[in-house]
């Protein structure tokens, strides 16, 4: 076996070692292009649409656009996508992460916690001359920096008042003119397309 493939191996194993010595499992991400930023779908769009057409409004009113965007297409999908829904996905939240899984921009970043998982999605359709990405994070250590709370937060199927306010983050409810922090996030119920997946929430 190829000895920077060991290597990689082990340091996989020595982090996940460590982690789990604090109680804590990290989440893993990959991404073909080493390069990418690591943003949402969501953000990704928006960034192309004003980088294409040379286009901006300023600060206040890209996020303004931004969360304009993300509004129509929810209400869209909820329309058009209705009937289609399981019982357990027609709450606030089951529709956006319903949206996620068919490629809807959405604020949602998946993440695994296998890093086999990740490792398929770093190879999937890389070019064989660009470089790929497997990012480690330490969920439960990022929404103590960036919510003052350690571990990780549970997205009920309606998007309200909570220890955490995750209201602001739903195309429903309206944003402050701040950027949002970025938490991680799991939805509170399960089926087979979030088996082994996690989420961030900018």
């Amino acid at each position: 076996m190829n000895a920077k493939w060991l290597k990689i191996l082990d340091e996989v194993i020595a982090l996940r070692r460590d982690s789990a010595k604090q109680g804590v499992k990290l989440w893993f991400r990959g991404q073909r292009v080493a390069q990418w930023p690591v943003q949402s779908t969501l953000h990704r769009r928006v960034i192309e649409y004003f980088q294409r057409t040379g286009f901006h409004f300023g600060e206040s009113e890209d996020r303004a656009f931004l969360r304009d965007e993300y509004k129509s297409v929810y209400r869209t999908f909820k329309a058009q996508a209705w009937h289609l829904l399981d019982p357990m996905e027609r709450g606030d939240w089951g529709i956006v992460f319903r949206m996620q899984h068919h490629g809807f921009p959405t604020r949602l970043l998946d993440w695994t916690k296998s890093f086999a998982c990740a490792l398929y999605f770093a190879q999937w359709e890389r070019n064989p001359t660009d470089d790929a990405a497997v990012y480690v994070l330490n969920p439960e250590g990022l929404n103590l920096v960036s919510a003052g709370r350690q571990g990780l937060i549970a997205l009920d199927e309606s998007a309200g008042p909570a220890n955490i306010d995750t209201r602001v983050y739903h195309p429903r409810w309206v944003a402050p003119e701040t950027d949002l922090a970025t938490i991680a996030v799991v939805p509170y119920f399960s089926n087979a397309r979030m088996v082994a997946q996690a989420r961030l929430l900018h």
